[in-house]
């Protein structure tokens, strides 16, 4: 990557990270919890710390499928005879004597006065004795109390995000039902005279409001419920109204186009009227004009208007936003560093995110930049599956050069 001057972002305009900065530290995470049964709580946030109630495991096992045994015996002789079996969840209850083992399976619990349990690969066996052939230390192949999660010991902090792994640990502790975060509800609402609803017929410079769809489906992706208040027409006092029965209504607002500095473009003017704002160009490609405050302590998001840009905006500065008002713990994206296989030119000034295609070549993960990057242009927001990282002051990138990038989709081609 080749870099211009130093410092390459015009004084004019807001760094991507220090707005991130600015609405982490003014987003307040929400405090209403909801007790929900285990199966119901797939990408909910954890309310609470959750502490183990006994060992994991509770007892000592069987990490293999061979054969229970004193280590102590093993030093004296490798010859042993089999008096019995343990499975999982049907223990040996005998009393082993010196120069006896116990058949032993994975998960079983290990029989009094044994301590050792070597693999059946390293047996061989003739009627019920056994000879041990090999190397072995104390304790091998043996799970001990408590060596996943001990007793009393944390074992979710609250702040977490239930996914598939933390749902089957909870269960595993005996956990019924959970305390987690209440969905956040967010309203969001198009700004714009040539927007029409997808029933209407379009005239002349008119077109359809995708934002509203978009936005949609990338609220339901994240974990809040989505509260669509349509198409709101470039009039001060109706904006107002929205604004108003919207921060009533919602933990976070967002609103699609008016945030530039145009005549028509009343969000900053109303905005500032009924709460607090900020309003930033931002220093970054697509995107720009953003407008970000709150409406009566409810936080609100001025967008741009173009669909890419909307796209773009909300994935770096929205969602993370969201996370924390949800409660979650981390708020920060996943990056990946990957070679590029075409080089790009570009004027530098703005942190820009262009769609790119990942990858795999010679079980090497590789990103193909788009060639319209046009931030009108949602085709290709669909064929991208990934946003490739520039930064600002870079001006050039050769094919071959490390770039980061953020996944899109959890496949890649």
């Amino acid at each position: 990557m080749h870099h211009s001057r130093d410092n390459c972002t015009s004084p004019d305009l807001q760094t991507v990270a220090d707005a991130q900065a600015r609405i982490q530290a003014a987003i307040q995470p929400i405090q209403d919890t909801q007790v929900l049964p285990l199966k119901h709580c797939l990408s909910r946030i954890l309310a609470e710390d959750i502490a183990a109630r006994f060992d994991l495991p509770r007892e000592r096992n069987s990490s293999m499928d061979g054969y229970a045994l004193a280590f102590a015996d093993l030093q004296k002789d490798c010859r042993f005879r089999v008096v019995g079996t343990a499975w999982a969840g049907k223990p040996f209850l005998g009393s082993l004597q010196s120069g006896e083992c116990v058949r032993i399976f994975t998960g079983a619990v290990l029989p009094a006065k044994t301590d050792t349990v070597i693999i059946q690969e390293q047996v061989t066996q003739s009627s019920d004795v056994i000879q041990f052939h090999g190397n072995t230390q104390r304790g091998d192949n043996v799970r001990l109390p408590g060596e996943e999660i001990e007793r009393g010991s944390v074992a979710l902090t609250a702040g977490t995000e239930l996914t598939p792994a933390e749902i089957g640990l909870l269960a595993s502790l005996g956990i019924v039902s959970v305390n987690v975060y209440r969905q956040i509800r967010v309203a969001f609402f198009s700004t714009g005279d040539e927007l029409r609803g997808l029933t209407e017929p379009l005239q002349s410079g008119q077109l359809y409001d995708s934002n509203r769809y978009t936005l949609h489906a990338l609220l339901e992706q994240t974990g809040a419920i989505p509260i669509d208040l349509g198409v709101v027409p470039d009039d001060p006092e109706q904006l107002r109204e929205t604004l108003l029965s919207a921060a009533s209504a919602s933990d976070l607002i967002i609103s699609t186009g008016g945030a530039s500095v145009g005549d028509a473009d009343f969000t900053q003017p109303v905005t500032l009227s009924i709460g607090r704002l900020h309003f930033w160009k931002l220093a970054i490609k697509p995107g720009k004009p953003l407008v970000f405050g709150d409406i009566q302590d409810t936080p609100f998001f001025g967008l741009p208007g173009n669909p890419v840009s909307v796209m773009v905006t909300f994935l770096i500065l929205v969602r993370p936003a969201l996370s924390k008002r949800m409660g979650k713990q981390s708020c920060q994206p996943l990056q990946i560093e990957v070679p590029i296989t075409h080089s790009i030119r570009r004027t530098p000034g703005r942190l820009e995110y262009q769609r790119g295609v990942l990858s795999l070549s010679d079980h090497q993960l590789q990103v193909t930049p788009l060639t319209a990057q046009g931030s009108h242009i949602l085709n290709s927001m669909v064929r991208a599956n990934c946003l490739i990282v520039i930064p600002a002051c870079c001006q050039f990138v050769s094919a071959g050069d490390l770039v980061f990038v953020l996944p899109l989709k959890n496949e890649y081609d």
